[in-house]
């Protein structure tokens, strides 16, 4: 049974042990990855955030409960139970846009280029829109009032993370 668990920032590795010593060694954790360069230096970066999945045979509604102060942890999302077929899903989803490293090609962020998207941050913050077209360099899209802009696409994945955008026209 898959569970979502919230952690605490910077404490991945104690939640980790911790869980795996409560539980047992056949634990697995997952959370899809992405590489992000700053200042020319490349790292990988949580796509969720904190937000990770866990996976055992053993997990249950009464084993959730006793593992819930483990450290490191935040909490469990309630609905886990309820949502195994979409979290499973989702999961799929992601490994399927991963290379050998484990880190979600660029073309995962493409696959949904029907669907609307918001930055979350920079002078655009919190406006939605919808792309329109890709080409070699730029991603064209769409505002709801049906302003156009323009994303560079070396940066195109980043309306996913924290990082500022601009208006190009």
């Amino acid at each position: 049974m898959w569970i979502v668990a919230k952690i605490k920032p910077n404490q991945y590795s104690i939640f980790k042990q911790s869980l795996k010593s409560l539980n047992d060694e056949k634990t697995e954790i997952y959370f899809p990855k992405m590489l992000v360069t700053r200042k020319r230096q490349e790292r990988t970066q949580n796509l969720l955030g904190t937000y990770i999945f866990c996976f055992s045979k053993n997990f249950s509604e009464k084993k959730i409960r006793t593992l819930q102060y483990i450290k490191g942890l935040n909490y469990f999302l309630e609905n886990s139970l309820t949502n195994q077929h979409d979290i499973k899903n989702f999961i799929s989803f992601c490994k399927s846009f991963e290379d050998t490293k484990g880190i979600l090609k660029s073309s995962f962020f493409l696959k949904f280029a029907s669907n609307k998207f918001k930055f979350v941050n920079g002078p655009l913050k919190n406006l939605f829109f919808k792309i329109l077209q890709v080409n070699k360099s730029k991603i064209f899209a769409e505002t709801k009032n049906n302003k156009k802009i323009v994303i560079n696409k070396a940066n195109y994945y980043h309306f996913l993370s924290n990082w500022l955008f601009w208006d190009l026209w």
